[in-house]
């Protein structure tokens, strides 16, 4: 069955400027998953069309509007708006615009998960009420010393919020070491609370005609089965009538809907070392610094970090011989991931601390 979408027309309050645009889902992607420290990442920064009524890969054009910024491992936001650049063509007497769109980019730093993301607002003016709309759209990166999916498999730090005040889609199953046949589970939150009942559809890129949707059970979690490898989009959207109307700029806004969307890398299941996982000790670092060697201990399973070192990287005060050190990292707020030995390549431990709990060298 033929269907005919309709354009709808939106402002966009950007600064002070107001533009119109058409009623789109925007999403970004990731040039890869996985990268190495140093690396520089690029971040296409994609607006769909109308097809499948918004559950499809088809692109449209560019985000008017959209902020982007990237999460690092130690929970640090920054702002990459001001890399993005324009890869499309103007348009002249005789066509249209093309290849319209924008691309962002950041270097790593940090080993460990850095999350990308996008917002953008806009407001619609209907012929009985006007609505603003609020997107968040988010991609992810692993960053390790060894760029392979074997090293990163076990990061946890994906699921972190990084628009509270929007609909968000949380990855509950790693969102950079999925394979085909995995299942990829999401959870649906809007300021800090678990959205239950609401569609999420499931696209794959090079089949963008066949959406999977499922609605969120009443945890706001919603699990997929991922095909071949492939770019994968999800996407969400809820609507509310406000209690009372507000204003935004000139217009008075009775509805809101918040849109989310995600996109995950499918890889083939290629494993990048045969040779055995040698048994020494674990090397590691906090906030990028590597730690001296033999400052991390294993006594019955558990990593333990000599007090010379805890005392200058994280707590001045301690007195013990060695401190547990997912414990002692945890108390200060901050996080441990593990990166698994690969061959010959010991285990690394990798700590990120708030900036202000972390005394850098």
């Amino acid at each position: 069955m033929r269907v005919q979408a309709m354009v709808l027309c939106f402002v966009v309050v950007w600064g002070m400027q107001v533009v119109v645009v058409q009623a789109h889902d925007g999403w970004i992607q990731a040039n890869t998953p996985i990268t190495a420290r140093g690396e520089t990442v690029y971040v296409d920064m994609l607006f769909g069309n109308h097809t499948q009524e918004h559950r499809s890969y088809r692109i449209d054009g560019q985000w008017p509007s959209a902020s982007i910024f990237v999460t690092d491992a130690r929970g640090l936001k920054t702002d990459i708006t001001a890399t993005r650049f324009y890869t499309g063509e103007p348009a002249t007497e005789s066509a249209p615009v093309r290849n319209n769109g924008f691309v962002a980019s950041f270097r790593t730093s940090l080993l460990g998960i850095s999350i990308v993301n996008a917002e953008g607002d806009s407001v619609y003016k209907g012929t009985t009420s006007t609505t603003r709309t609020l997107r968040s759209a988010k991609a992810f990166v692993a960053v390790s010393d060894i760029p392979v999916r074997e090293r990163v498999a076990q990061l946890k730090q994906f699921s972190r919020v990084v628009t509270p005040d929007r609909l968000e889609l949380i990855p509950i199953s790693s969102p950079v070491a999925i394979q085909p046949g995995q299942t990829l589970t999401v959870q649906l939150v809007r300021q800090g609370m678990p959205v239950a009942n609401t569609p999420v559809s499931l696209i794959r890129r090079s089949i963008n005609n066949d959406p999977i949707t499922k609605n969120t059970d009443e945890s706001g979690k919603v699990s997929f089965v991922v095909g071949s490898a492939d770019y994968y989009l999800l996407r969400a959207k809820i609507e509310r009538t406000l209690a009372a109307p507000i204003a935004i700029g000139e217009h008075i806004v009775q509805k809101e809907t918040h849109e989310a969307t995600m996109t995950v890398i499918v890889q083939n299941a290629q494993p990048a070392f045969s040779l055995e996982a040698t048994t020494a000790t674990p090397t590691g670092e906090v906030n990028g610094t590597m730690l001296p060697a033999h400052a991390i201990s294993i006594k019955n399973g558990v990593a333990h970090l000599v007090s010379t070192v805890a005392r200058t990287y994280v707590d001045e005060s301690l007195s013990e011989a060695s401190v547990p050190l997912r414990a002692l990292v945890t108390k200060h707020g901050g996080v441990v991931e593990y990166l698994p030995a690969m061959g010959p390549v010991p285990a690394h431990i990798v700590v990120s601390l708030p900036q202000k709990s972390a005394h850098e060298k």
